[in-house]
């Protein structure tokens, strides 16, 4: 209606015929391309065109990793891992551990150290509304080995030590020695070389087989703490062998020192008693010593020689320890002949009074010894009276 400026829309619509498409199915590499639509003119202009780019939707294919095994040491953070696959439209990412979602993006990253518990299998999964897909990464968490001990019988009933190990990487050497001493091959042991995982240790048929015995585990990585295992018999083998040859001097060596001071403890208490003995024996029982028999030691002075010290002071606890000690007479002064030769060289000058005389001199005896006691002081004198005296004018 050109009067009130209507006109009617116009559209065209586009069909495939999949029925006559080859395979029935379009491809994405034929069949995506930039479709046009294009219209004629008209009385009031010239026709319009659009295009638009057409693409063939699918499910996520050819899904990539940027690394299918990733190796770290245990304690270590593992490097990241990229997820990529081709769909349309786009795919979103998530990461898996078993049922556990470990992130929701196409790269999976580790923030913090990982340990031999978190290693195993981590799955990418790219989804779209067609479909989804998943690929697997193996996180390798390396290792020190870890051993252990353990006694058994083998098929002919001989005794073996089985050594098994757990480590990554998971081929591991094995080292023993029994009583510090390694062992080999070359040795009457047999070492058999047996799976991986495990070493086994046939035991000697003799006393010889009585022992510390330890096993170490060795990989890539590194070795394993020593695993021991004790061997023990009966008697003194069996207690040798528990304790081994370094601790057993170590034993003997605290024994022989327990039994040395024990031994100077003895001798040091019997020296004790003996000296208290001793004494015991110069000192009396309190009271006045006897002079005719007896234990004192002044019972050979005689008589005179109290006498001459005059009386004899009253009896106490003091006198008795002074009575009871011992007395050394001193016989006479006998210059030695070395002082004689020196006087003789300084003899001018002692003469002169230059020098004093370098001889030794006997001690003076104690004081009060040797000399005669003060008589009693006279009665005062009177004057003698005459005749008138006696009449007492």
């Amino acid at each position: 209606d050109m009067v009130q400026n209507r006109f009617k829309s116009v559209s065209s619509s586009l069909k495939f015929n999949m029925a006559a498409w080859p395979d029935r199915r379009l491809s994405r590499k034929r069949d995506d391309a930039n479709y046009t639509c294009s219209s004629t003119g008209n009385d009031v202009g010239e026709g319009v065109s659009s295009t638009m780019e057409f693409l063939v939707e699918y499910a996520p294919e050819f899904i990539k990793l940027s690394e299918d095994m990733n190796f770290v040491n245990e304690g270590e953070i593992p490097l990241s891992v990229e997820c990529v696959a081709q769909s349309w439209p786009p795919s979103t990412f998530m990461w898996k551990k078993g049922d556990l979602v470990i992130a929701r993006d196409d790269v999976l990253t580790f923030n913090d150290s990982v340990y031999r518990e978190q290693a195993g299998m981590y799955v990418c999964q790219a989804e779209n509304r067609h479909g989804k897909l998943g690929k697997e990464m193996e996180l390798k968490v390396l290792y020190n080995p870890e051993c252990s001990i353990s006694e058994t019988t083998y098929d002919a009933g001989e005794p073996v030590l089985v050594c098994k190990a757990d480590g990554f990487p998971n081929k591991i050497n094995y080292t023993w020695s029994k009583d510090n001493e390694t062992l080999d091959i070359e040795d009457q042991y047999d070492l058999d070389a047996s799976p991986e995982d495990y070493k086994v240790y046939l035991l000697p048929d003799s006393a010889e087989r009585y022992g510390m015995y330890v096993c170490v585990a060795i990989n890539d990585v590194g070795m394993s703490d020593p695993c021991e295992r004790l061997v023990s018999g009966p008697g003194i083998a069996g207690w040798h062998a528990e304790f081994g040859d370094k601790n057993v001097l170590v034993i003997a060596a605290i024994i022989g020192s327990i039994a040395i001071l024990f031994v100077l403890a003895i001798i040091i208490i019997i020296l004790i008693m003996r000296r208290r003995r001793i004494m015991s024996s110069y000192i009396s029982s309190p009271g006045k010593a006897p002079l005719g028999g007896g234990d004192s030691l002044y019972q050979n002075v005689s008589g005179s020689d109290t006498k001459q010290n005059g009386p004899s002071a009253p009896e106490s606890e003091g006198n008795v320890m002074y009575e009871n000690m011992p007395f050394h007479r001193q016989g006479p002064y006998r210059p030695d002949s070395s002082d004689e030769m020196v006087y003789a060289d300084l003899y001018d000058d002692v003469k002169a009074g230059k020098i004093p005389d370098p001889r030794m001199k006997p001690p003076l005896p104690p004081k009060g010894i040797g000399k005669k006691p003060k008589e009693p002081p006279l009665p005062p004198k009177t004057k003698k009276g005459g005749f008138f005296d006696s009449l007492g004018i």
